[in-house]
């Protein structure tokens, strides 16, 4: 039983240090572990058969200090360069060790050992490691330290491409030589990722629809922050599009300088930057949706006009459902009447509106919950000014517009526009088939009712996409339907009594 429930402690912890880890910075201080060498070069290539110290396998390089054969180097210590290439940042180096495996012919040698990053074009300083034994012990001595930096700064790309090595010089008595059965590294290194980025809220701001701002809280060990956005699921480092990369714990999104669309959503990915160990943290991730754009965009001059009013030419961006009042009621009247209009969210669309003495427009978001609310217009006697007001985003707004009143037709005299003659003439059409199929006793009395209720369903789609009138479809489909079905059936299936009568 006990066993059962510490395996079950053991499980819960390890599942509150994994849920954690995105948040709590991955600190190590660490080391590479030992590393040998793969290859010896040219330059300083005394000994005899230096490659004999690649393992600990009682095969010795070896040196000779009567015939001057005592200074050598080994490269390629490729597993340093794999370690730091498995950080994905700048780990800072600590210490290099250097040990190795060794005995000499009497008592009193000692190797000097020094390090380059350049492939013998620069070298450390020398240190003197302590007296070889006399014997193969098997046994290590070592150079440098967990905190020995060789006098100089070391970052991890010094460990690349096989430009680290080692350099051993031979000091002892004239006749003196030496036997390495092994050489090996260690490199001291600290590295830190930064945790992520926390409490993140992203609101629309105060007086600015047009702009969101995003919070949060720069990860444990950060200097920056950055942030990237995707409409195609959360953005990775190499993915998605730069929204912000900065010290500061708050942004505000602009739409319109970012160039985000209205009504869309986004999907953030946000990561934490440390600049001493070079690296970002996990990402962290949010979701938001932006509004409705509460702005009139490209406002300019009508062509047309009704009786004593005005014609007004605009277009609109996303996410809107558009009522005009066109009755001469008093600005700012908030009673919606008459005519409707539906602009989709899928793109700007141009729209033609007609007011006698003063007109509105009201915006009523289309997606969930109360975006764009009220939004009206009025005009002064001579120059037309239209003031924009609209309410949202946690508080009103207002923007002027001014066109000169030369840009304005105010014609005396009834006008008919093209959408209100095609529904007169289809009106009169169908009652001039359905009064000929109707008062007809022939065959061809069939016909005329039959086209009479395809002109009628005809209507009821004109006026959907004239006046936007959806109700007018569920209503006259049916109707048309079954006055097409009289005519049919007086058409194709006459009795025999009335078919005498063709």
């Amino acid at each position: 039983m006990f066993k059962k429930n510490l395996s079950i402690i053991f499980a819960i912890v390890i599942l509150i240090i994994v849920s954690l880890s995105w948040i709590i910075p991955l600190t190590m201080a660490s080391d590479t572990g030992y590393i040998s060498p793969e290859n010896y070069p040219l330059d300083y290539d005394e000994w005899s058969a230096p490659d004999n110290a690649f393992s600990q396998d009682d095969s010795y390089a070896t040196s000779d200090y009567d015939s001057r054969q005592n200074e050598q180097t080994w490269y390629e210590f490729a597993g340093l360069e794999e370690v730091f290439d498995s950080l994905p940042g700048c780990p800072v180096i600590n210490g290099i060790q250097v040990s190795f495996d060794a005995y000499g012919s009497g008592g009193g040698i000692t190797y000097d050992i020094k390090l380059t990053w350049n492939l013998g074009t620069t070298y450390t300083s020398a240190q003197t490691s302590g007296v070889l034994p006399t014997v193969d012990s098997d046994t290590y001595l070592t150079v440098g330290g967990t905190s020995e930096l060789w006098g100089r700064s070391w970052v991890k790309t010094d460990f690349y491409n096989d430009a680290f090595g080692v350099y051993i010089k031979q000091n002892g008595a004239l006749h003196d030589w030496t036997k390495l059965d092994h050489l090996r590294v260690k490199v001291f290194y600290d590295y830190v990722q930064p945790g992520a980025p926390t409490n993140i809220n992203v609101y629309n701001r105060v007086n600015h629809c047009n702009q969101s701002t995003i919070d949060f809280s720069k990860g444990t060990g950060a200097d920056t922050t950055l942030i990237k956005y995707s409409t195609e699921g959360f953005p990775t480092l190499s993915t998605g599009t730069q929204m912000f990369n900065g010290s500061n714990n708050s942004y505000y999104i602009d739409y319109d300088v970012l160039g985000l669309y209205y009504n869309t959503e986004y999907y953030l990915s946000l990561w934490s930057w440390n600049n001493t160990y070079c690296c970002y943290s996990n990402s962290a991730s949010w979701f938001f949706v932006t509004p409705c754009n509460h702005k009139i965009n490209n406002i300019y001059n009508n062509t047309e006009n009704t009786t004593g009013g005005y014609e007004y030419s605009y277009s609109l961006f996303y996410g809107y459902n558009i009522w005009l009042n066109f009755t001469g009621v008093v600005c700012g009247n908030t009673s919606l009447t008459k005519y409707q209009n539906i602009v989709d969210a899928t793109g700007s669309h141009e729209s033609i509106y007609n007011s006698i003495t003063g007109w509105k427009v009201w915006a009523n978001y289309t997606g969930t919950g109360s975006g764009c609310e009220l939004q009206y217009f009025n005009y002064s006697d001579n120059n037309i000014t239209l003031n924009l007001t609209y309410w949202g985003c946690n508080n009103t707004n207002t923007s002027n517009y001014s066109i000169n009143n030369d840009n304005w037709l105010n014609i005396a005299g009834f006008n008919i526009d093209a959408d209100q003659l095609t529904i007169f003439i289809t009106l009169s059409l169908f009652f001039f088939f359905f009064s000929e199929g109707y008062r007809s006793k022939k065959r061809s009395g069939g016909a005329f009712m039959f086209f009479s209720g395809f002109i009628f369903l005809g209507f009821s789609l004109i006026s959907t996409i004239s006046l936007n009138a959806l109700y007018i479809v569920p209503l006259m489909i049916p109707f048309s339907g079954f006055i097409m079905l009289i005519g049919i059936r007086k058409w194709f299936f006459k009795s025999d009594t009335e078919k005498t009568e063709d």
